[in-house]
């Protein structure tokens, strides 16, 4: 946890925009997170993809990353994919595209994503 919130803060202090991306539980990283905010108290967003068990499996099962791991290793995982309730979350439905959760996320963010 350290070493990936020390990784955010130096892509913030060199000026980039940061997407910190995995299965993040803000109740069991909550003293992570608010190192983060500290340092970086505006634009932070955060987007939950809304998507049953079954088909995050689906999905998986299309990466090239496939063989990494498989469903019972993400079964164990699943308790901790769930929304933040922060104050700027933004749930993503499973009905979304590609092409319209990186149009969501775009104007949410005011960025201009292609």
């Amino acid at each position: 946890r350290e070493l990936a919130t020390e990784s955010v803060l130096l892509g913030l202090r060199n000026g980039y925009d940061v997407i910190y991306e995995g299965i993040l539980n803000l109740k069991t990283r909550q003293e992570q997170f608010d190192v983060m905010f500290e340092a970086h108290p505006e634009e932070n967003y955060f987007f939950y993809l809304d998507v049953a068990f079954d088909e995050t499996v689906r999905r998986h099962e299309l990466r090239p990353e496939k063989s990494e791991f498989g469903a019972e290793a993400m079964e164990k995982w699943w308790d901790y994919a769930s929304p933040t309730n922060h104050s700027s979350e933004v749930i993503v439905p499973e009905s979304s595209s590609i092409a319209e959760t990186v149009k969501i996320i775009g104007e949410v963010a005011e960025l201009e994503l292609k």
